[in-house]
């Protein structure tokens, strides 16, 4: 079954960012990072857990402070942004972060 994780963390170094995202490209996870210290993270395996991804998370970004939250089915979202054309910052939430 798919798993959804909130991750939030202390604002980064660009390096660290792409050390996060190799991590998470290497597990064929899905994710979205548009907003700084923030990713919505798609596990479509269903075996990650909380606690491997914020293991992840803190050797990325070292010494900051993280929180790594498993979001249930039927959460609900809501944001502001460019929603459409190119730049589409809502896109991959309703293509998967919102499939179940």
């Amino acid at each position: 079954m798919k798993k959804r994780f909130v991750v939030c963390h202390n604002p980064g170094t660009v390096d660290q960012d792409t050390a996060f995202t190799v991590w998470l490209a290497s597990r064929s996870l899905g994710w979205w990072h548009w907003l700084t210290g923030s990713w919505l993270v798609v596990d479509v395996s269903g075996t990650l857990t909380a606690a491997t991804l914020r293991d992840a998370v803190d050797a990325a970004y070292p010494g900051l402070y993280n929180i790594v939250l498993g979001v249930s089915d039927g959460s609900d979202w809501a944001g502001f942004g460019i929603n459409g054309g190119p730049q589409d910052m809502f896109g991959w939430m309703n293509d998967t972060w919102g499939k179940l």
